[in-house]
């Protein structure tokens, strides 16, 4: 599938710009939720984007490495 090494990846996940593009993405993430718990219900189009908006975000968090010589 990908030619993307398992210490290929785990290197990306421990890179410094990974790890400061994975706390601006929590930080989202919470701004997010303040967002929602501030005005859910006005705007139920937004609310959907905002959840949808979390739910990617949460998933880019959780990636993992899925390569067979895992």
């Amino acid at each position: 599938m990908s030619n993307l090494s398992k210490s290929d990846f785990i290197d990306w996940k421990s890179n410094f710009v990974t790890v400061e593009v994975f706390n601006i993405v929590k930080q989202r993430i919470e701004e997010a939720k303040e967002i929602l718990a501030d005005s859910a219900g006005l705007n139920p189009d937004n609310d959907n984007f905002t959840r949808g908006m979390i739910r990617a975000f949460n998933e880019l968090l959780e990636i993992d490495f899925a390569g067979e010589d895992e």
